[in-house]
């Protein structure tokens, strides 16, 4: 099944190689950003294959955003991936995304240690120091998060704007939590 799939992503990627037009160099862009003064934004978001920002959003060429997608689209996961976008330019706006019927809300953190320490050959008490980030509040792991992002020392003191943004799978809604 992986060596079917896998030629279908390489089939669909040739078509669309076709008509690839490159986008402009990270460094030249890099430039132009900082000679206009432009502020990047990072969506962070869950990886659940419904949830999708680029949709949601409608976000496009006109509407640009970094996304970083991971389990529960958790700020504990994402700061290594924050640093370095802010990095190449500043950001100004960092929209967290959590969502219902999240894998984070049924799965919780003694499960996946439990599963891991049926797998794994770390030691027990390796695995039993992790967290995994499960939600049990969606609106309180949204403040969480986006009081972590904020008060991240690594800003300098000049964090950019943060939001929690609550997506209600069902109705497609997005609400501002935090």
């Amino acid at each position: 099944m992986a060596d079917q799939l896998l030629a279908s992503w390489l089939e669909r990627n040739a078509k669309f190689a076709e008509h690839c037009v490159p986008p402009p160099p990270l460094l030249k862009m890099r430039e132009m950003w900082r000679q206009q003064g432009v502020k990047g934004t990072i969506v962070l978001s869950c990886s659940d294959p419904r949830v999708i920002p680029e949709q949601f959003l409608g976000m496009g060429p006109s509407a640009p955003a970094a996304v970083i997608r991971n389990a529960g689209g958790r700020a504990m996961d994402a700061m290594r991936s924050i640093q370095v976008l802010n990095t190449i330019a500043p950001i100004g706006l960092i929209a967290i995304v959590h969502h219902t019927d999240c894998g984070t809300t049924h799965v919780l953190d003694n499960e996946v240690r439990d599963r891991l320490k049926q797998i794994s050959s770390l030691p027990a008490e390796a695995i039993d120091a992790m967290e995994f980030g499960e939600i049990t509040n969606l609106q309180d792991s949204l403040r969480q998060d986006v009081a972590m992002i904020k008060t991240d020392p690594t800003y300098g003191g000049n964090p950019p704007a943060v939001v929690g943004l609550l997506l209600d799978i069902e109705t497609g809604k997005l609400r501002q939590v935090a």
